[in-house]
């Protein structure tokens, strides 16, 4: 895995489209999303470093998840490059795994599929999952792979597909058109 520098360099990216250490202090203090992914990096870091560090780690868990709403367990490994367009509401336990350049939008849940919290889902590179989506359990979400709003996933999604609904399943390919393109076929979207 990169170091924290670069790994927070590829969030300061994929959160505001820029790189740099000046931008990167703006965004801390102005992108929740970025603030909270940060918090979340140093954490992971913290975590590490014994009792004193572990200490330290859970005030500024706490203090990220009173400031943003977001619930991202310090143990949770993510990849660099995570976009929060819209952090609020989003859970993430300590068991799951995160792939790089993923995108999470609000109120998204990833977490424990049984009681005693043995089983997370790994959500693999480029992957988007829209709002209100919930992905729980023993899961693996493929590489590319989109999970439409307000979808329950609790099934393996192949990589570069389309999944939606409650439960979730696999949309045929071609049957999600952009606005553009149905108003070309001429039909309502």
């Amino acid at each position: 895995m990169p170091n924290l520098w670069q790994t927070l360099a590829d969030d300061l990216e994929a959160n505001t489209g820029r790189r740099g250490w000046l931008r990167g202090v703006l965004a801390y203090l102005y992108h929740p999303g970025f603030f909270a992914i940060a918090n979340h990096r140093i954490c992971h870091c913290l975590v590490k470093l014994g009792r004193t560090g572990r200490a330290a780690g859970a005030i500024l868990n706490r203090l990220s998840i009173f400031l943003t709403h977001c619930y991202i367990e310090p143990s949770a490994t993510i990849g660099p490059g995570l976009s929060l367009p819209h952090a609020v509401g989003i859970v993430i336990g300590h068991g799951v795994r995160v792939g790089s350049r993923v995108v999470l939008y609000q109120n998204v849940t990833l977490g424990a599929g049984k009681p005693n919290g043995s089983s997370y889902p790994v959500i693999e590179d480029q992957v988007v999952i829209c709002t209100n989506a919930v992905v729980i359990g023993d899961v693996t979400i493929g590489r590319g792979a989109l999970i439409g709003a307000l979808s329950l996933v609790r099934s393996d999604i192949p990589a570069g597909c389309v999944a939606a609904g409650n439960p979730a399943r696999v949309l045929p390919c071609g049957s999600v058109l952009s606005r553009g393109e149905a108003v070309r076929r001429g039909l309502r979207a």
